[in-house]
């Protein structure tokens, strides 16, 4: 309690709202709420911009994803996306799907996913969750096959990948006045008793705030209220992403694609075919996968990250997504640790806590851009004009480019 009274006669810095990771959605709501004339801060543990949607330079390529992207078959999500890049997605072709046992099913379907889930619990002797798993992928099956649920579009992405998306949105961070802090975690909060103002304790400073933005993955773990600490309950994903600069034939055309049967690797994306730098400097029968794997194989793995590589590479082979008698020119690797926190969660945080704290629930993006598309209009008017200012300062220097020749 000492310590929590003395941080407000402690000299500090003061912003109206603290929001807690960079990932899309959190960038969508602070450049909102920034244009409300609040003063915004934003802090990232990791070192770029983005979150699990972030890129990186991998060798000679530039704005390679890292990671196994897609984003929900929304209309009204990428109908907001298509406003925010300021062009058309492209529809996905082929489209995301799910591989088990041989065959291939629309990667909207749960039921091929919940099948598989029974058979692991068989194996593990978890018959509870079997029965559990069994009746839910019944009534999948039931939804998808027998009444032939329609969703209101194809799969999209943007054409220049999840790099093309995070460029639009520096843009307008540029053009705003929110300050950003990379390298920094945040583990704890303070909260005072009116909860009208709090404290956010970071690994290096303590900053002043009036309202504390979480999102479904934030890595805060405790929030501190006079005579009550609350440890957040949440789950810690640990995942393997590995990028493959192959030279090699694909065996049959994919984009993206989960597999169920493969206790190597669960999903495959193909981040060379939407990334300009690839297409720029790649060879011809060259490849850019990213595959996710369990983090416990890789590492098992560490001392010998080529030997695992080459197993990654016949495995691909062997479920046919790759033709025999390729070769593995670079890898990268990647840790990447997710909290989540459930909606239940989120909404008993923002309960007790509110107007100091606030949720934000974006576990899927393609659905919380669904969600929440409808209040950053005013993001969307930001990003239109920003674009007409740019068109105008290239016709500008085009015409002096003009005159020049003439003269």
């Amino acid at each position: 309690m000492k310590k929590f009274t003395n941080m407000f006669f402690r000299e500090m810095r003061t912003f109206d709202a603290i929001f807690i990771g960079t990932s899309p959605v959190m960038i969508l709501e602070a450049l909102q709420t920034s244009l409300e004339g609040k003063s915004v801060l934003m802090i990232d543990r990791r070192d770029s911009l983005g979150g699990a949607w972030h890129t990186a330079v991998l060798g000679s390529f530039k704005g390679i994803e890292i990671g196994c992207h897609y984003i929900k078959r929304y209309r009204k999500g990428y109908a907001f996306l298509e406003e925010l890049i300021g062009r058309t997605l492209p529809v996905m072709d082929p489209q995301p799907c799910v591989q088990f046992w041989k065959c291939q099913f629309d990667h909207a379907q749960r039921s091929p996913a919940e099948f598989s889930l029974c058979i692991k619990n068989i194996r593990e002797r978890k018959y509870r969750s079997f029965f559990s798993h069994l009746f839910r992928s019944i009534h999948f099956f039931w939804q998808e096959y027998l009444y032939k649920k329609q969703w209101d579009s194809p799969f999209c992405y943007p054409k220049e990948g999840c790099a093309e998306m995070i460029k639009a949105l520096q843009r307008l961070l540029d053009a705003s006045s929110i300050e950003i802090i990379h390298g920094r975690s945040v583990h704890e909060i303070y909260v005072e008793k009116n909860k009208k103002n709090g404290v956010c304790h970071t690994d290096q400073d303590d900053i002043f705030f009036r309202e504390c933005v979480i999102s479904s993955c934030t890595n805060l773990q405790t929030i501190h209220y006079p005579k009550k600490n609350i440890v957040l309950e949440k789950i810690v994903r640990s995942y393997d992403h590995v990028v493959l600069h192959i030279h090699g034939k694909k065996a049959q055309p994919f984009h993206y694609m989960e597999v169920r049967d493969n206790r190597y690797f669960s999903r495959v994306s193909d981040v060379g075919f939407c990334n300009p730098s690839f297409k720029k400097h790649g060879k011809k029968n060259e490849l850019l996968l990213c595959v996710q794997i369990p983090a416990n194989h890789w590492s098992k793995l560490q001392h010998n990250e080529k030997a695992f590589s080459d197993i990654l590479l016949i495995q691909l082979e062997k479920k046919k997504l790759l033709q025999p008698g390729g070769n593995v020119l670079a890898y990268w690797s990647n840790r990447y640790e997710t909290p989540f926190m459930d909606d239940h969660e989120l909404d008993r945080i923002e309960k007790e806590f509110y107007p100091a704290i606030r949720t934000m629930k974006t576990t899927d993006m393609g659905t919380a851009l669904a969600r929440y598309a409808d209040q950053w209009s005013s993001v969307l008017l930001m990003a239109h004009c920003i674009r007409q200012q740019e068109h105008r300062c290239t016709s500008d220097i085009e015409k002096r480019v003009l005159t020049l020749m003439n003269i």
